[in-house]
């Protein structure tokens, strides 16, 4: 049987509570090690302890202050433990040397799996590193990794160095392991798009609306899609959707007007450019259709002028 809505909505309540509770047990049990600290232990063990629960309350930089007393100790880090908490707590704070770093010396106490290597090529892929990040998530899948996670990073990694051809491979690849994500699925027809896939590529929008995407960035790309497929009033109707979702920059303007233009409503068109010039009084593109558009409203204008003579 399938869930109901109330269904669904009790668990999601008894999810919250459940980590309101777990968080006051965390806030009690730091008490409990602070309190440890005034009576004037600086032990490893505490230091650790200390560092542990301000990480998991999301308290990164006092975390981060800690871990390093802890490290100060010069105790032996058993499977990397400390290492991979300073790591994870670099990463969230974005200073992703310094994770890398501590990943690296993780490894050299025990925790060279997967997971570990995964994460380094995580950091690498911040740093726009690509090469060094794809080195390390091959060797991740090598090493017996074959999941959503590292098929997708994997795809944008690749996406993000144009490479879209293998972006697509990586991104079915993580479309196996959830067929139904948008993420995936958003990314999939971003590729095909970029490929000229276009029929493909609406294909897959459509899908993710389906799964309930409902964004100013899918309806431009929906948009873009009718108009390279010529349906010029539903790149209008699409346009018309992102544009309710907040869209009011130059592209959708052109937009606009490029559709209203390929249906011959140049006085629609000529307003939409107006707008976008007023945005951006430079641009080639835009320069160009105005006076293809203007030239044609001249001539309409002639045209007219000449039937009411006859």
């Amino acid at each position: 049987m399938f869930r109901g809505y109330e269904e669904d909505e009790l668990m999601e309540n008894e999810l919250i509570e459940r980590r309101r509770k777990e968080k006051e047990e965390l806030k009690e049990e730091l008490k409990s090690y602070k309190e440890l600290e005034k009576q004037g232990e600086k032990s490893y063990w505490l230091y650790c302890n200390i560092g542990g629960c301000l990480s998991r309350l999301e308290e990164m930089e006092e975390a981060v202050e800690y871990l390093l007393k802890a490290e100060a100790q010069n105790e032996y880090d058993e499977n990397g433990w400390l290492s991979t908490q300073l790591a994870f707590n670099y990463k969230a704070l974005k200073k992703y040397k310094l994770a890398i770093y501590y990943l690296k010396k993780s490894q050299k106490y025990g925790r060279d799996d997967y997971l570990i290597i995964s994460e380094i090529g995580w950091n690498y892929s911040q740093l726009g590193n690509f090469q060094k990040a794809i080195e390390k998530y091959m060797l991740s899948i090598e090493l017996g990794r074959d999941d959503y996670w590292i098929y997708s990073e994997m795809g944008l990694v690749y996406e993000k160095m144009g490479d879209y051809k293998k972006a697509l491979n990586y991104y079915y690849g993580a479309k196996y392991h959830l067929n139904e994500d948008i993420w995936v699925n958003s990314h999939i027809a971003w590729c095909l798009e970029r490929l000229g896939e276009i029929d493909r590529a609406f294909k897959s929008l459509l899908f993710v609306e389906e799964q309930g995407r409902d964004d100013v960035w899918l309806y431009s790309q929906i948009a873009w899609c009718y108009s390279k497929k010529f349906q010029h009033d539903k790149a209008i109707k699409s346009l018309d959707k992102a544009k309710e979702k907040g869209r009011e920059d130059f592209w959708i303007l052109c937009e606009y007007s490029w559709n209203y233009s390929m249906l011959k409503e140049y006085d629609k068109a000529i307003e939409f450019m107006e707008k976008a010039k007023k945005i951006n009084s430079n641009d080639e593109w835009l320069l160009k259709q105005m006076k293809i558009v203007e030239k044609k409203i001249k001539e309409n204008n002639n045209d007219e002028k000449s039937m009411e003579k006859e």
